[in-house]
Formats: C-alpha cells, structure tokens, sequence
C-alpha cells in the first residue's frame, strides 16, 4: 500500500489493518527485534518486521511494546527505532509515510491543491457576470477535501463570487492524481457590487485542505504551501502593471425628455423642433448614480437623433439622423448637458414631407466594435410618433351639396385631413345670402346661433337654425345665391387654413321661361370674318311675382344647330356651358350674345338656337325650356319660294403679301443684262394670308360657284409708279402666266383660277420691256367691290411697296475728267483726280473697275494700280465720281529712281486706263484711255513748275488748281504767264504774324516752291467754347 521512504530498506514485511489493537514486533537483525503494541485512538494497526544486522553482533532479541495515534484516517507513518549505543535508550526516526491535516515533515501530503485560470475573460457588460474558467487540481497522494474563499480585505466594494455555485467557505472534493484523479474544471463568477462601480482590485481566490482550515486559529496551515494555493483573478491590466477587475458600461440609454413626452405622440407646424433628452447617468439625486456627464464618457462616441416615416412599409424605409440648423448631423454629447443630465438640440425639419414619422435616440459607443456585444455598441430609445404638418387643411371637392341647396338640409363640407375639433369649436362659419344685407353665421350667439356647426374628423357639418334667422324665413332663401365662408379652420398640428369662399345657390321653384333673340346691327350690315355679330337676347320668367317664385334659369345654345362650329359667347363666356341667371317671377332681364365666325372658309351658317332652361332641381327631369334663334340675314331661296334666315359674314378683302425674291429684298434692281437673261419677264409671287379659309379665286366674281354674298374679289394686280411721283397714278401692270391654262380670260391676274396652289402662293411674270429707265415703286392690290357704309379701306389691300430699278444703260463720262498730270512731283503727289458720270456708281468694296496709271521714262515704266492686288494709286468710289491719288512714298521712290542730278528737263508719258465701271444695276461703262504727257523742270526753292501740259486734251470744270492762270481784269488771261514755263513763286515766312507756322495763307512758308502745302501747318487744331451748355 505504501512505498518505503527508505529505498535501502528492503527486507521489510509491512501489514496494516484499519481498526482494533495490536503488537508491533520489530527484529533487530543479530542485535535484536522488538515490536510495537499500539493502545488508545488508534485509527490504523501496523506491524512492521523490520531486521536490521550490525556487524560484530550477535543475535539476540527484545520484546517492547509502542503506542501510536492519529486523527486522520489514512494517514501513514514509516519509522525506525534506533538504540542509543551510550545509553540505551530508543531513538525514533520518522522514515516515511504519508500525512495529513496537518501535513508532517518528511511524508507525503495526502493534500496538494492546485489552481489557477485557464483563460482572462473579456470585455463584460456591467449587467452580466464576469466568467473565469478555472482548473482544480489534487496532486497529492490521496483524495481529500478542500475549501475555496477568497480574503475579505480584497473585497472591498462587495463583489459577488462564488464557484460553480459554491459559497465562500464551502467544499469540494478533489480526487488525487497519483490515484486516478484529474483537475477539475469550473467557472467562477464575479457578478458587480451592490454599488454598482465598474472598476474593483483584482481579487486573491485561495483552495486550502479542509481540515486544516477547520483547525482551531488555523496554526497548522501549512507553512510549506503544500495544502494550500491561490491565484489572482483580473481581466485588465494597466502600463504599470496593476491588476484590476473591470466591468464595461453599457452604451448610454439615452431617453426623451421635455414636452415631447408629455402625451403619446406630438404634432408641430414649424420649420424646427426642439428635442431634448435625458442622460439617465447623470442623475446626482439618485442613490448609486455615476453622475457622468456625457462629455466624460469615454465609451460614448455619440447621441443621434433619426427618424423615418410611418407607413405600412416602415421596414423599408431606412432611418435617417437628423440634422440641425447647421446642417450637420445631431450629436448630444457635443451639446450643453445640464448639472441634472438634460440637453437640448434644435432639429431642422424644413425640408421633411408633411408626414408621421417615428423618432427615436440612438446612442453610439466603442467605434461599432462588432466583435463587443451590441449593448455595448449601441442603444435605441423607445419611438417616439409625430406628425410633422407645414401645410393647412384644404377643402376636399366641393361642399355637399354643390349646388340648389335646400335651407333646411345640412352642409358638409370634406377637407384633406383631420381637424382640430376639441369644443369649443375653432372653425367659423358665415353665410352671405343675395339681397340680404345681413349674413348669417356660428359664432356670434353661441347659445342659439344662426348656423349650427359640428366637426368632427375631417368633416364641418353646417345647417340653418331657422328659430335663430328671425325675421327671415327659409322661403326668402329659395332661388337665391349664397357665398359660404369658412374661418380659422385649424388641423392637429395647429395650420389655420385661409378663409375658404364658395359660392352657389339655394334650391328654386320651378319657373315658366321665356327667350327673345333680336339682331342689334342695322340692316345689311356687314361683319367681316374676324368680327362678332351681335344679338340682343331678352330673358323673363313669366311667373306670378311673389318671393317663392324666384328661380335659377340657364341660358345656353343648342349644340345641334351649331353646324358651323361658331364661337357663342355671352359675358365673355362660351354658352356651350350654360350660364345660370337668377329671375324672379315677372322678371326680365336683357343680355348680349357675340356670335363669331369659325374656322373654316364657309361664310354662311344656318341660324343658331338658344335656349332658356329651368335649373331648379324641382324639375330637373324634365325642365321648362324656352328656345329662339339668331340670325342676321334673310335669303330668298328659289327652290323654296321664300326667305331663309342665315347668319352671314361678308368676305373681307383678301389680305396678300409679297414672295419669293420681293419679300427678301426692299430694293430691286435690274440690268440690262439681267432682262435679256429673263426675256424682260421678271417673276413676281405673292402669298394669300387667308389661304386656309379659300383660294383667292373662291372669293372671286368670276367664280360663279360661290355664293353671291361671298363674290367680292374682282382682281388681284401690280401696279406700279415712277418714284418721287406722288401725285402720279398707279398703273396696272402688265402680267404674263408662265403656264398655258384651258381658258384664257380677259385679263391675266392672280386671282385667275389655276394660278394660287394649295399653300397660298401665286406667281406671275411682270413684262417690263416699254417700261422706260427709272427708279419704280411697285406693290400687289387686291380690288374688291364696295360695301355700303363702309370705309374705303375695306374695298382694297395692298402690300407694302418695293423699289424696282430698271436701268439698261449703262454710265458715261460726264464731261472731261481731271486726271492731266501737272506740275513738280510734290504737286503730283498731293493732287487728287476724279472721273464724273452720268448716274450713280456701284461702289461696294472691293471695287469692281479697274484703273491703271502707267508712268515710262524711255523704257523705265512702272503701271500704278489699285485694290488689295495694286499698289500705287489709292481710290474712293463715291456717287457718281471716282477719284484717286497716287501713294507718295511709290511715286517718289520711281520719280526719284528715274532722275538725276546732272537734268535738267524730264517729260514722262502717261497712259491712264479704266475699265469695267459699274453702274447700280451693274451695266458696264465702255472702257476709257487717255495719253498724255508730264513735262516737268528741275526745280529749286523759289521757282515752281507750271501745273499744267500743254498737250493736255481735257480740262476738269471743277479743277481749283493754283497754277491756272488768274484772270486779268478785262476777263481775259494774264499774257505775262505762259503754259509750260516757270513761274516766280514769293518766299514769305507767315501772312499772319499772329499765328505763325499756320499754313494756308496763299504763299510759300516753308520755301519749298510749293504755295499752301498742308505741311506748312504745324499747329494742332484746338477746341474752345464760349458761354453756353456742353
């Protein structure tokens, strides 16, 4: 059962026997042998025969006997009796064994706890239980029971532990391992203090051998640790290494707080909601309350607001976090919380539909952690339910009943939403009656009012109190209008809807109608098709004239005999909707009826019937009705032998407009060249505005077809007038038809039949052949004949007028053109030459004629030209009269390149060519040449040459030359110049000593040679006012 202590020891026979009393006999080997005879407490017997030999000895043997106790059954002890050799006396020495309670030096323990943790918890909500999975181990020698508890010194908040649902104190049995046993697993559970802290010591938990723990003052624990150990339990440690056993705070629930939860649900009607909440955290007048503000939770991330509407399919409408009037998301925890846990934040709600939403807090903590528990991670407050309502009520369709109300019946009235109905009602309600003064209403007697009102829901129920309308009498009512007005009409959230206005009428006694149509214009006046026929229509109700018998009628008109799709308007409304009047009995009230002309080109309608109804709903089955017609003109029909009344427009005359090239162009100008292209046919088109109501020729007097009220249109013609001549008449033009038609009549007009297609367009040619050169204004006139008491303007119309230029001959020099070559360079080179002609030029850049000076010196020649491709010579076309310069800088660098120092004379010859010059209508001038000669001297500063050639063939009548010799004064020139031959020219500084260097003074400034050069001027024009406005 035991192994030895003592491995040396072997030859041992070792019996144990549990129970009873006994002798122990031990042999000494040869020395001696002696047992043991245990007595008293004995719980165990042993006997040992244990031989041990001593060299030197001899055998002998010795009787003794040894008692021995202990308390604890299954303790075992080992030991060896020793003779001291000096004294004889026994020496006892503790060999081996085992032992408990309390463990005994030099044995085995029977009881050798072990424990520890087999993993650190996480994160625990401090609504749960902290769990630790731990190991309980026996590695001592023999089953056994221990003791779990922990020091209450650790425990200082009150933590509540316990092992499996053991107790502190409590036991547990533990198996050895030597014997089979293993450790034994369980949970531990650390549930928060009655205080409810989040942060505690971590906690020493001790398992110690029961039976040592129940000894008296516990002196016999073991001091070697063999019967006792413990462990630390922590689930957080910090930097320095301090243990402790935390527990997490949940996420804030965060909850309404204020107004808002004053009733089950809130309404509003602004563009911003107050929402304020509670951190139930903050709580310093409750027992045990952390008082944490949220700012200093550091778990909390935020507190939202979010809503989503109410519906049916309220799961598929995702909720949204509210925003404030910043339009940034929400967040309490940024806002100011109150000392008792309250804040506040201002919802922006100016952008939600009207609608009933569910608002609820949500509270945001640990980053969404999803690996934490969701509580956590987040919490949701209860939903709240609101109605957000901006928009007033409005009626719903009309009030019931809509129309011929009887006074005795109720009033309902239907809006788009609940209303604010608590008593005493908000709503008013007024009635205003026709021809009584006094309106009726709900509110100023509120103990018998004229109107009793009830509301309920979304319906206003009104009805007359007919004790409270006194003197009036529900019989003054009937036949009358009303307006109903509704005000301060309030729904839930507190909308006041603006005041609602209806009118319509009371209910009516059958009347007895009766209509008189009667045409207002005079005989045979005539309406043109954009103008209204007017008819006077009188309306009376032929009932006795009592109070009862006012009733509603409807004047309309009988859709049947409208064939002409007429426009019937009365009061500036169409009678194909009837109009109600409000007559009573022996009453007669006259109105006026416009009839207008549809679309359409028929000018002759069957007459039209209006008629006079009852719209009392007495006889609404079958309805007094009155009828007459309107007509404005009476027909004899052949066929029938009498007259027909017919409403008739007369046809205006046509309204025609230019086409093709003459509606593009307000001027037109033709060339020779341009006519004998076109044969002098020019192509002429007009446009008949009216097309869609008829061709021209449908409203011609050679379409006998047409009715003879409609035969108006005699011609349609160009006429046209030299231009400037006002007082001249237009002639008729004469036109020419392209196409050949089966008939030929008398006179070739657009009206002809055949010449206007389907989109109302016409063309003719206008033969211009003995039409003389000329300028002409030419305009289309359409002729109609003359209506009686009409003005003039009603007979014709014509287009605007359009310039036509005819021209076939093209300009001609008038007179000599000034282009003789005269005098020195510098003379040259400021002169300007013109040709003059007989009409006006074409004169649009770039120019279309050609000019070309050419200069030559023996062989030397340089051809001066003008445009974008010349150079030399620039030109202005102007009116009649081409004139040009040559470009100094070109003609002084040739002139300059042909002459030389050692000269003396230089004669130059000049060909001057222009070719192609156009006049408006683009003839061509015959082509001009003109030789001549330049004779020009050698000039120094006080003589200048003579300005003119000798051989010069022509002479410009409007030449101002200042070489030309000045006139004696018998008229005749002065003999002492001579053409060709130098002349003396004065060198005077200034005529005028005031202004010097002014130029233009008729003498030589500069002593160039040249007298009033333009270069003489060297002073800057200025500007200057006297006394006056600027």
């Amino acid at each position: 059962l035991w192994d030895s202590p003592q491995l040396h020891a072997k030859n041992q026979d070792v019996n144990t026997e549990i129970g009873g009393e006994g002798d122990a006999e031990l042999a000494a080997g040869m020395i001696f042998e002696f047992g043991v005879e245990a007595h008293g407490e004995v719980t165990g017997k042993a006997h040992y025969e244990h031989t041990l030999l001593k060299q030197g000895d001899g055998e002998s043997s010795t009787s003794i006997t040894v008692e021995f106790g202990d308390f604890e059954v299954g303790d075992e002890f080992l030991v060896d009796i020793w003779m001291d050799p000096k004294y004889g006396t026994f020496v006892f020495d503790l060999a081996g064994g085992k032992s408990s309670c309390p463990h005994e030096y030099g044995t085995l323990p029977i009881e050798e706890p072990r424990i520890s943790v087999e993993e650190l918890p996480g994160p625990t909500p401090i609504d749960e239980t902290m769990l630790f999975k731990m190991g309980l181990t026996n590695t001592g020698y023999g089953n056994s029971t221990f003791i779990l508890y922990h020091e209450r010194k650790d425990n200082e908040f009150g933590l509540e532990m316990s092992f499996d649902d053991l107790n502190q104190g409590e036991h547990v049995e533990l198996a050895s391992t030597h014997l089979g046993g293993a450790t034994k697993y369980g949970t531990f559970t650390v549930a928060p203090g009655p205080e409810g802290n989040y942060v505690y010591d971590s906690v020493t938990v001790f398992i110690a051998s029961k039976c040592d723990f129940e000894l008296e003052n516990h002196r016999t624990i073991s001091a070697l640790n063999k019967t006792k150990d413990s462990v630390k339990l922590y689930n957080i440690q910090d930097l320095d290494g301090n243990k402790f056993i935390a527990f997490t705070p949940l996420c804030l629930a965060a909850e309404f707080y204020g107004p808002l939860t004053y009733s089950d649900s809130f309404a509003t009607n602004s563009n911003t909601l107050v929402i304020t909440m509670l951190n139930p955290n903050n709580q310093p007048n409750e027992y045990n309350n952390d008082v944490t503000p949220m700012a200093d939770m550091i778990n909390l991330d935020a507190v939202k607001i979010e809503y989503r509407k109410v519906s049916a399919r309220s799961s598929n409408h995702g909720w949204t976090a509210a925003v404030g009037e910043d339009n940034e998301v929400i967040d309490f925890k940024t806002q100011n919380e109150t000392n008792m846990g309250i804040a506040s934040a201002v919802w922006d709600i100016s952008s939600l539909d009207d609608f009933e939403y569910e608002v609820r807090l949500k509270s945001e903590c640990m980053d969404n952690n999803d690996r934490l528990p969701k509580k956590l991670r987040e919490f949701y407050s209860e939903p709240m339910v609101g109605l957000i309502d901006k928009t007033p009520p409005k009626v719903f369709g009309l009030p019931q009943p809509s129309a011929n109300y009887a006074p005795g019946d109720s009033h309902v009235i239907q809006f788009d939403e609940d209303l604010d109905c608590e008593k005493p009602h908000n709503p008013h309600v007024t009635m205003h009656v026709s021809e009584i003064v006094s309106p009726f209403d709900s509110f100023s007697n509120a103990v018998n009012p004229q109107l009793k009102l009830i509301c309920s829901g979304n319906l206003i129920e009104v009805q007359f109190n007919e004790d409270a309308i006194v003197p009036h009498s529900f019989d003054q009512m009937f036949g009358r209008t009303y307006t109903l007005e509704l005000s301060n009409v309030q729904d839930g959230a507190g909308n006041i809807m603006e005041t609602y206005s209806y009118d319509s009428n009371f209910e009516c006694h059958p009347p007895n109608p009766r209509i008189n149509v009667t045409h207002s214009g005079r005989p045979g006046q005539h309406y043109l098709p954009g103008e209204a026929i007017v008819f006077d229509v009188s309306l009376t109700n032929d009932r006795p004239a009592d109070e009862w018998t006012r009733a509603r009628l409807e004047l309309g008109v009988d859709l049947t005999s409208n064939t002409g799709d007429l426009s019937v308007l009365s009061n500036g409304k169409s009678l194909a909707t009837p109009q109600e009047y409000i007559l009573q009995g022996g009453e007669e009230v006259t109105t006026r009826i416009l009839i207008f002309k549809g679309h359409g080109n028929s000018l002759s309608f069957d007459p039209v019937r209006l008629f006079l109804r009852s719209a009392c709903t007495a006889d609404s089955y079958d309805p007094a009705i009155a009828h007459d017609i309107a007509w404005n003109r009476e027909i004899w029909d052949e066929g029938l032998a009498e007259y027909l009344q017919w409403i008739v427009f007369t046809p205006p005359c046509p309204q025609i407009r230019w086409a093709g090239p003459f509606a593009e162009e307000r001027e037109m100008v033709y060339s020779n060249d341009a006519l004998v292209a076109v044969s002098d046919l020019v192509e002429v088109s007009i446009f008949n505005v009216d097309y869609t109501n008829g061709k021209l020729f449908d409203r011609s007097v050679l379409n006998e077809e047409a009715p003879e009220s409609e035969q108006r249109l005699q011609k349609v013609v160009l006429v046209y007038r030299r231009f400037g001549e006002y007082d001249s008449p237009w002639v008729e033009a004469h036109l020419e038809d392209p196409v050949t038609r089966l008939s030929t009549p008398d006179i070739i007009e657009f009206a002809n039949p055949g010449v206007e297609d389907d989109m109302g367009y016409a063309t003719l040619q206008w033969n211009v052949a003995s039409i003389p050169d000329s300028r002409y204004l030419v305009k289309v006139i359409s002729n109609c004949t003359a209506l009686s008491h009409s003005h003039s303007t009603h007979n014709y119309f014509s287009t605007d007028a359009v310039e036509v230029v005819l021209d076939k001959t093209p300009a001609a020099l008038f007179g000599a053109p000034f282009i003789q070559l005269r005098g020195s360079v510098d003379s040259v080179k400021q002169e300007v030459y013109r040709f003059i002609f007989t009409e006006s030029l074409y004169c649009e850049e770039p120019h279309v004629f050609h000019l070309a000076v050419t200069l030559s010196i023996g062989q030397n020649s340089r051809i001066f030209t003008h445009g974008s491709h010349g150079s030399g010579i620039k030109t202005i076309c102007e009116g009649r009269e081409i004139r040009y310069r040559f470009d100094t800088i070109e003609l002084d660098e040739w002139y300059t390149a042909q002459t030389s120092s050692e000269s003396t004379d230089l004669v130059i010859d000049v060909n001057i060519v222009l070719e192609g010059v156009p006049d408006l209508a683009l003839n061509r001038a015959d082509d001009f040449t003109f030789t001549s000669s330049w004779a020009q001297q050698t000039e120094s500063p006080t003589m200048s040459p003579s300005p003119r050639p000798t051989n010069s063939p022509f002479q410009s009548s409007a030449s101002n030359d200042s070489s030309d010799p000045s006139p004696a004064s018998d008229g005749s020139s002065d003999p002492s110049l001579t053409e060709g031959q130098p002349v003396s020219v004065q060198c005077v500084a200034t005529q005028n000593a005031e202004r010097p260097n002014l130029g233009c003074d008729g003498v030589d400034n500069d002593c160039d040679g040249d007298i009033d050069e333009c270069d003489e001027d060297q002073i800057p024009p200025k500007i200057s006012f006297k006394d006056g406005l600027a």
